[in-house]
């Protein structure tokens, strides 16, 4: 069986000020662009609204990204640029955004981002809270559902 996962599909359209001397949206905007999408996704999905996260204050820093950049990009103002999501709780201990970005149907970058839960105290906690992990559980089920 392999991994479960939420998807998830957000688009942005570039700025101008998206892009370098050359016209190309440059490579510091992509990530700008991922974080817009996570943001959507978890608002969308009611991930962390405020009775979801733990109200103890904990928080879920960045343990590490990884980016490939597969083609550039040149401005053109009607085009989104869509982003896929994949949204995994690995082993109820790290939360992981897997993306693909493509642009006019061509696949631009790819990655992923891993995310630890660490307390008020900032402190490593192995384990994601019990509000979270039911949530995505619930929407894993209701997308079997439909």
């Amino acid at each position: 069986m392999g991994e479960k996962y939420i998807t998830y599909e957000h688009k942005v359209y570039p700025r101008f000020e998206d892009t370098d001397a050359y016209g190309i949206i440059h490579h510091s905007r992509y990530l700008t662009y991922i974080e817009e999408a996570k943001i959507a996704f978890l608002s969308d999905k009611k991930m962390f609204d405020s009775d979801v996260i733990d109200e103890k204050g904990g928080k879920f820093p960045v343990l590490d990204l990884y980016i490939k950049y597969i083609k550039a990009v040149h401005y053109k103002s009607k085009e989104p640029i869509l982003i896929k999501l994949k949204f995994i709780a690995v082993e109820n201990i790290k939360i992981k955004f897997k993306f693909k970005l493509f642009y006019e149907n061509q696949k631009i970058v790819v990655g992923e981002m891993t995310h630890v839960y660490i307390d008020s105290n900032d402190k490593l906690r192995f384990d994601i809270p019990e509000k979270i992990k039911s949530r995505y559980e619930t929407i894993l089920n209701e997308k079997i559902e439909t």
